[in-house]
């Protein structure tokens, strides 16, 4: 939960607004150092944003990756 910034379609200009952005993930640690997120998941609601006649936007992301600890 934060304060978000929004670029808005064809240069009407900024929206600044109450983002709230649950989510999770997996990790599997291969060993000490190397770590595989399988999956991560995050939902974005901006419930204060308005943009035309839509009260509010949201966002779904998806992300996966790979960590490796160096020290």
């Amino acid at each position: 939960m934060g304060f978000g910034q929004a670029n808005l379609a064809f240069s009407l200009g900024q929206a600044d607004s109450l983002v709230i952005a649950p989510g999770g993930g997996v990790d599997f640690r291969l060993n000490r150092r190397i770590h595989l997120r399988l999956a991560d998941f995050e939902y974005q609601f901006w419930p204060q944003a308005a943009y035309g006649t839509t009260p509010a936007f949201s966002s779904i992301g998806v992300s996966s990756g790979i960590r490796v600890r160096i020290f």
